[in-house]
């Protein structure tokens, strides 16, 4: 009996800039979305978190958790964009 796909979530996460595949918030897998669906983000210096657990974080300070710097986020670059 063959079996059929009704439906299919996939969330992938590529960044060559990115230092971490675990978010050091949650301690969760990038990947994982902890049951939101807002996925990740990348600070300029690298490092990478859950948009759920930075926006949380970024409430009591403005600094990245794992190297103290202050944060900004990273622009997505559009240059594999057609």
């Amino acid at each position: 009996m063959p079996i059929k796909l009704i439906k299919v979530h996939l969330h992938v996460n590529w960044e060559f800039d990115m230092f971490n595949s675990d978010c050091a918030i949650c301690r969760n897998s990038i990947c994982d979305q902890n049951g939101q669906n807002d996925g990740s983000v990348v600070g300029v210096c690298g490092h990478a978190f859950h948009h759920t657990c930075i926006t949380g974080w970024l409430n009591t300070r403005n600094v990245c958790p794992l190297c103290n710097k202050a944060w900004e986020f990273k622009k997505k670059s559009s240059k594999f964009k057609k």
